[in-house]
């Protein structure tokens, strides 16, 4: 008799695509998009919160050496019940 492996939580989905040095004169900056997807299975699984898609926008800025800023736009999706919803804000890293 087969063996079924079943995955009774979550299970995710995460492409990217990260393009670099895309501006002569900002070597140092990127764009980058991404996809999540993590499907909701088993006890977690309710009739609201199934699965959510959610599609990331970000552009990273090196402003000096140790410094970058990272301003983002995701866009959620959460099941068809829920509709969708945009989140706006940025990130920053130093570097020591």
């Amino acid at each position: 008799m087969p063996v079924r492996h079943s995955f009774p939580y979550d299970r995710q989905l995460v492409p990217t695509a990260e393009f670099n040095d895309f501006i002569p004169r900002r070597s140092k900056d990127r764009i980058n998009f991404a996809f999540d997807y993590p499907g909701i299975r088993g006890p977690l699984q309710t009739p609201n919160f199934q699965s959510e898609k959610i599609y990331e926008l970000d552009y990273s800025f090196q402003i000096n050496r140790w410094l970058q800023w990272i301003p983002i736009c995701n866009s959620i999706r959460i099941s068809t019940r829920n509709g969708t919803g945009v989140i706006v804000g940025f990130r920053s890293l130093i570097h020591f």
